[in-house]
């Protein structure tokens, strides 16, 4: 969550996922177990800030000449 996220990464996830935000404590307390297709959720989002990251990472070496 705070890799995607930061700080206030239950909120945030939360909303990408559309579910309460006290959903996603009572999945970090362990209180009700994480959906499978939630995990695959969570994976896509993962894989679309690597992709968003992997970009910016290209502009900038090519801006600073390298």
């Amino acid at each position: 969550g705070p890799l995607l996220f930061g700080s206030l990464w239950q909120t945030d996830l939360a909303k990408s996922l559309g579910v309460s935000d006290r959903t996603v404590r009572r999945w970090v307390a362990k209180d009700i177990p994480i959906p499978p297709n939630v995990w695959l959720e969570i994976a896509s989002l993962c894989e679309e800030r690597a992709g968003y990251l992997t970009e910016w990472a290209v502009f900038l070496k090519k801006e600073s000449g390298k």
